[in-house]
Order: structure tokens, then C-alpha cells, then sequence
């Protein structure tokens, strides 16, 4: 029994190692031409990844500023292994890696059949003029944290994946730093995904540029509301208590859930590493309000 729990383990180690970590509601896409798509240029985002140090311990992190005309919804840029690195340096990286997080020779085996890769990301909207600095960096397209500079040192830019703001909607553009050439993404997303329900109307809707619809049905929806300071989350908890969610309240730093008379309830809760807060609305036990 404890082998398979081992092999368990192991196989979600790998997945979280190698899945991809950009998540996409599929609501609130529509095609467009690329031609119409505006243009946002990689040299206007002055970016940097190094080692810094954060709550004591030592991350590689990434900084950027945005030189763009744009809002800038998140940015990730992916690194590969770099032409140059020795079998030892690879050796080296596989043996680091196996050591730090358990993992059995299968496992090394399943991530030897694709190159070394990292990526840094941050999903913290960005103004013309405003920087973003500490974005954590993270071993392939997983959640592990990359803490090892020497590892960084193996990989060299590989694509840029920028989301901004053009005309109400969130555009997509890839740049390619080996052919330094540009694409971008056949389709756009509405950066405004508030719902039009009759349900929505009864919940104080957030001040921000970009809300994300994730679920919706006739008694119930939430969404991820971004370019959210703690002190604008608190604002807005402040705004549903003036409306009347203050029964059977939970609340401490960051989060915050209650209903009002109608039964009507709020949940919210922010995190810090996005500037974001996940928001649901409930509609009463009982009862549906059509959209």
C-alpha cells in the first residue's frame, strides 16, 4: 500500500512539475482578424529575472515595467534549455531535482523526454508607467517554485505570452525571442464578464477593468475581479456591508463572506500574489433568479 501511495505521489509531482499552469474559463472569447489586433511591442516591457530574496528565502524572481500605451492583464515569458549545456549540467539538474523533491528514477525518466524548461508569470494588471517586481518563477510549466540560480543559468528566453487591454477587450500576443517575430491569438476575450442576470443586480458589482466569469447558472455565479489592491478589496467588502451583507458574517485579512436579509449571500477572498479576488454570489436556498 505504501508503494502506491509512493507512485501516487510521484505521478502528481511530475503532472505539477509539467502541467500547464494558465487557466482560461472559455467564456467571453470571440474570434477577431489579427489585423485589426493593436499592437504591443516586447522592447516597451523592461523586464528582469533574477535571484531576490523573499520572506528569508531566496526565489528567482521576476521584475517588469510597463513602457506600453497598454493595460497589461499578465504576462508570462517561458525559458528553455540553453544550446550550450553539458550532459553533466544536465546530469546535475536531474540529480538537484530528484534529491529535492523525492522523486523516483521513472520520474526523472518522464521529464528527460522534453527539454528543460522554466517560466515566470504574473497576472497582476498593469498600467502604462506601473512596474510589477517579486513574480515568482517556476520549474516547466508547473507550481514549483524555482529557488536555484544555478538551474536558471541553464535556460535562455524562449516566448513571451503578453495579455492586454485594447478597446474593452483582452488581446493576446506571443513573441518569439529565437526568431524574434511576433503572433498573436486568433481570438480576444471581453475583459468585462460581469453578469447581465437578474441575479447579479442584487450584489454591489467591483470597480476594475477586468472581471472573469468562471461559473454561472440561474442561483449562483463567480468570478475572478482583477487589478485589486488589499485596500481596494476592503473597500469593496466596506460596500457590500453598506448594501446589507452583514448576516452570519466570517471575516479576517482578505476574506470576507456573509448574507443579507433576503438571504442573498457573499463570498469573497483575495489573493495577494495576483492582486485579484475570488468573488461568489449565491442566490437564496430555494430559489432561482432567471437570467
Amino acid at each position: 500500500m505504501r508503494k502506491i501511495l509512493l507512485s501516487m505521489i510521484s505521478a502528481a509531482l511530475v503532472l505539477s512539475l509539467t502541467a500547464c499552469s494558465h487557466t482560461n474559463s472559455g467564456d467571453g472569447t470571440s474570434p477577431t482578424n489579427q489585423t485589426n489586433q493593436a499592437s504591443i511591442q516586447i522592447d516597451d516591457i523592461a523586464w528582469t529575472v533574477d535571484e531576490g530574496i523573499l520572506d528569508g528565502d531566496r526565489y528567482i524572481l521576476m521584475d517588469y515595467t510597463n513602457n506600453t500605451p497598454y493595460t497589461i492583464a499578465s504576462l508570462e515569458i517561458t525559458f528553455t534549455e540553453k544550446e550550450s549545456i553539458t550532459e553533466d549540467d544536465k546530469t546535475k539538474f536531474y540529480d538537484d531535482l530528484k534529491t529535492s523533491y523525492d522523486m523516483s528514477d521513472d520520474d526523472i525518466e518522464r521529464l528527460k523526454e522534453e527539454k528543460i524548461g522554466m517560466h515566470a508569470e504574473s497576472e497582476i494588471v498593469t498600467e502604462p508607467g506601473e512596474s510589477v517586481t517579486n513574480a515568482y518563477c517556476y520549474y516547466y510549466q508547473g507550481s514549483y517554485y524555482l529557488k536555484n540560480s544555478d538551474h536558471f543559468n541553464l535556460v535562455e528566453p524562449d516566448i513571451a505570452t503578453i495579455r492586454y487591454l485594447n478597446n474593452g477587450e483582452i488581446l493576446t500576443a506571443y513573441y518569439d525571442f529565437h526568431s524574434q517575430k511576433y503572433s498573436n491569438e486568433p481570438e480576444t476575450e471581453v475583459a468585462d464578464q460581469w453578469p447581465t442576470s437578474d441575479l447579479a443586480t442584487h450584489f454591489p458589482k467591483p470597480e476594475t477593468k477586468i472581471i472573469s466569469l468562471s461559473i454561472e447558472n440561474d442561483n449562483s455565479f463567480s468570478v475572478y475581479v482583477y487589478g485589486i489592491s488589499l485596500e481596494q478589496f476592503n473597500t469593496y467588502v466596506e460596500t457590500c456591508k453598506t448594501q446589507g451583507f452583514t448576516s452570519d458574517p466570517g471575516e479576517f485579512e482578505g476574506f470576507y463572506s456573509a448574507e443579507n436579509a433576503e438571504g442573498y449571500s457573499v463570498y469573497l477572498s483575495y489573493r495577494e500574489n495576483s492582486h485579484s479576488i475570488y468573488a461568489s454570489f449565491d442566490a437564496p436556498d430555494g430559489t432561482s433568479d432567471a437570467s
